[in-house]
């Protein structure tokens, strides 16, 4: 005898929705590397990180697979492990990249770059690293930091990518300059005077040891000028990785990513010698360093060939030659670049370096280039040829004592104050 079994509107549900999550998985298997990654996207965009991160694992371990799709699977894997609350993984990614994909240069310029924007720290665990906070995996051990491991194994990859490839390595070198100043930007630049080994394995920093991280303004040589670097003939000759990322970034000069390279490098400048280097220096001595503000008493009168910056041995007023003024570079850029995003930033950087030396009717005339290359350039062009005045920050005064006003004001003629007696006794109680 056959019985007969019944089963709930609910359970019949159930039973339609795993068939069909079945056979849409086997479905997906079933496609080639291409659609997967197609369809990976679409997950992520769904929220279903879990789920398109492990399709995004499969077109990387895929040999098969195009390399623009392993590239891009590299990216949106790190942003779904991100999500998930699980970098670490983001290593055996890499790994499965390179093993899989290393004859190609794309593959292994995305993954220099995935390494360059992952968290450069993690824990140490029975010799085991874990990088990042891994919050699902409850790691937890002792605390260090890993920037100069994933700077170096960057380098070697994109060198590597750049002697592979034959079509135009703009891109390339452009990537392999971001490397070089991995922990060695802002105020790390100092440590561009060393030559780092590409052959050795560098060991890893506890986070304890602040003196790896010292923050420091631009170093000086023994006179006392600004050190920069040259350009050296090749990478093999170059002294230092000062010199490295000069020889990267002209290398793309002559390609198409050439406006890229000259922001790039105008950028640097800025960082190391601009005037914006007093204002931590005045901030941080609450406004009471009297050679900072001696300093920027003379910002307005700086010609375009000077600057005023804050280095290592103090704070100087000199004439950067001309392939070091970042300044010029950029009134270069805008005057060769019509339109695009290079001409919108360089007109950006320079009309706040304008503000920042209190030149405004320049950087009134630099931001009119280009109205788009701020959020609200109508308010901002008002703010600067507009009436403006606000008060500077006063200390409470005793009884008796004789008070005074101080104010900062701009394009305006004439100030009309009222003051009312305040009684003290109403207004506490």
């Amino acid at each position: 005898m056959i019985g007969k079994v019944q089963f709930s509107r609910w359970a019949i549900l159930l039973m339609v929705v795993l068939f069909s999550s079945a056979v849409g998985l086997a479905t997906i298997q079933n496609q080639s590397p291409e659609q997967q990654y197609t369809k990976a996207k679409e997950l992520q965009q769904q929220g279903n990180y879990q789920d398109a991160a492990k399709l995004f694992l499969k077109v990387i371990g895929t040999k098969s697979a195009d390399a623009s799709a392993v590239a891009g699977s590299l990216s949106q894997i790190q942003a779904c492990y991100r999500s998930l609350r699980n970098e670490g993984e983001i290593d055996s990614a890499i790994d499965e990249a390179i093993e899989q994909h290393g004859g190609k240069p794309e593959v292994l310029a995305a993954a220099a770059e995935t390494l360059r924007r992952s968290s450069h720290y993690g824990y140490l665990v029975d010799g085991a690293f874990y990088r990042g906070y891994n919050q699902r995996q409850r790691v937890y051990g002792a605390a260090i930091q890993c920037s100069e491991q994933d700077r170096l194994r960057s380098m070697n990859l994109l060198l590597k990518a750049i002697e592979l490839t034959d079509a135009d390595r703009g891109d390339l070198y452009i990537k392999l300059a971001d490397a070089i100043l991995i922990g060695r930007n802002n105020k790390q630049a100092w440590r561009l005077q060393s030559l780092s080994d590409l052959d050795k394995e560098p060991d890893y920093t506890q986070l304890d040891q602040q003196s790896s991280f010292a923050y420091m303004d631009a170093p000086v040589d023994d006179e006392g000028n600004p050190i920069v670097y040259s350009i050296p003939d090749g990478l093999e000759s170059a002294q230092s990785d000062g010199e490295r990322y000069r020889w990267a970034l002209e290398q793309a000069n002559s390609t198409t990513s050439k406006y890229q390279a000259r922001l790039r490098w105008a950028n640097f400048l800025s960082s190391q010698f601009s005037v914006a280097t007093l204002s931590q220096s005045f901030w941080g001595a609450g406004g009471s360093n009297k050679g900072t503000r001696d300093a920027m008493g003379q910002l307005h009168e700086l010609a375009e060939d000077e600057t005023i910056a804050k280095l290592a041995d103090g704070i100087k007023r000199f004439k950067p030659a001309p392939e070091f003024n970042a300044v010029k570079i950029y009134k270069d850029l805008i005057e060769e670049v019509d339109i695009g995003s290079y001409r919108r930033s360089a007109v950006n950087k320079l009309a706040n370096i304008y503000m920042n030396r209190r030149q405004y009717p320049k950087a009134a005339e630099t931001i009119e280039l280009d109205l788009s290359s701020f959020g609200d350039a109508q308010k901002l062009l008002d703010s600067i040829r507009g009436p403006q005045l606000q008060f500077d920050p006063s200390k409470p005064l005793q009884a008796g004592e004789k008070g005074e006003i101080s104010m900062l004001f701009r394009n305006a003629k004439q100030v009309d104050f009222t003051i009312r007696r305040i009684d003290m006794e109403k207004l506490l109680t």
